[in-house]
C-alpha cells in the first residue's frame, strides 16, 4: 500500500520544477519550512535569478518558523520551454532529474517527493478549429508532455538506487479544466488531461509511489492569470474569469502551497486521483 507517512517526519529529497515565481514559488517556500532536518530541496526554473530569490525567501521563512535543523536548497537552471529549439530542449529534460540528484545518495533519505509544476498555456486568442499549423500543436504537447515521464521516471529510478526503499510521492499541478472544458482553452486542457491520465497509469504501475494530481485553484496574480485576463477571444472567456476575482474566489498561491501540504500531510487521497483546492477542508 502507497503511503507518504514518512514525507514530513525523516530527511526527504525533494524536487520542484518551474519554482521561481508563482506557485512553484510558494511551494517552495512552505515545503522548505516543513522538512525536517537533513532534507534536500531542489528547485528548477528557467530564471536563475528567480530561483536564487525563491531559495532566499525559503530559507528566511524556514528560519522565521524556528524550524528545527537545516535543510539545503538547491538550484539548478533548467528551461523545459524552448520548443524552438528542441534539441536543446531534450538535452534539458534528460538532465534536470540528473543534475539535481547527482551529488546525492539515496540511502540518506527516507522519503522523496517529485513536484511537477511546469505548464504553458497556450494560445487562448484561439477556437480548437482556429489550429491550423501542425507545428504549434505539436510543440505545444511536446513542451508540456515530453517531460512528465521522463523526469517522474529518473526520480523514481533514483529513490530505488538505494539498499532502503522510499517513500516516495509524486504530485502533477494540474487544474480544473482538465475534467471541465472551458472555451479556448482546448490545448492546455488537453494538455492537462494528458498528464492526469499518465500519473494515473503511474500510480498503477508502481503502487508503492504515491501519485497525486492537484488543482491548485484560481490563482492570484500569477502570469498565467494574467494572461487569461488580458488575453480577448471570441467567447469572452476573460470574462469568467475577472467574475471569480469579483466575487472573491480567487486564491492566493501561498493559500493554494499550504492547502496542497495540508493534503499531503492528511495523505487521504486515492493514489493517481485528482483534487481541487477546494476539495480540501480546514
Amino acid at each position: 500500500m502507497a503511503h507518504a507517512k514518512l514525507l514530513f517526519q525523516a530527511p526527504t529529497f525533494a524536487v520542484i520544477t518551474g519554482a521561481s515565481q508563482g506557485l512553484g514559488k510558494s511551494i517552495a517556500i512552505e515545503l522548505a519550512a516543513e522538512l525536517t532536518e537533513g532534507s534536500v530541496l531542489a528547485i528548477t526554473a528557467r530564471n536563475k535569478d528567480g530561483l536564487e530569490e525563491t531559495a532566499r525567501i525559503a530559507k528566511l521563512e524556514r528560519r522565521d518558523r524556528i524550524a528545527v535543523g537545516d535543510v539545503q536548497i538547491i538550484t539548478m537552471t533548467s528551461d523545459l520551454s524552448k520548443s524552438e529549439a528542441r534539441n536543446v530542449l531534450q538535452q534539458d529534460i534528460v538532465n534536470t532529474i540528473l543534475n539535481c540528484v547527482k551529488d546525492w545518495t539515496p540511502s540518506k533519505f527516507l522519503s522523496a517527493i517529485l513536484i511537477l509544476n511546469f505548464g504553458t498555456l497556450g494560445d487562448m486568442s484561439k477556437e480548437l478549429c482556429d489550429f491550423r499549423n501542425p507545428e504549434e500543436i505539436t510543440d505545444y504537447f511536446f513542451v508540456n508532455l515530453a517531460h512528465i515521464p521522463i523526469l517522474t521516471g529518473q526520480f523514481i529510478d533514483w529513490t530505488r538506487a538505494g539498499e532502503n526503499e522510499m517513500d516516495t510521492v509524486v504530485v502533477n499541478v494540474t487544474s480544473l479544466v482538465a475534467l471541465q472544458p472551458l472555451t479556448c482553452m482546448s490545448l492546455y486542457s488537453a494538455g492537462k488531461a494528458a498528464r492526469e491520465i499518465m500519473l494515473k497509469v503511474l500510480a498503477m504501475e508502481n503502487p508503492n509511489v504515491r501519485v497525486l494530481s492537484y488543482a491548485p485553484g484560481a490563482l492570484h496574480g500569477t502570469n498565467m492569470t494574467k494572461t487569461i485576463l488580458s488575453t480577448t477571444n471570441r467567447h469572452n472567456t476573460s470574462h469568467s474569469f475577472r467574475q471569480l476575482e469579483a466575487s472573491g474566489k480567487f486564491v492566493t498561491c501561498k493559500q493554494s502551497a499550504r492547502k496542497l501540504l495540508r493534503l499531503l500531510r492528511m495523505d487521504c487521497y486515492s493514489n493517481g486521483d485528482h483534487v481541487d483546492y477546494d476539495d480540501v477542508k480546514e
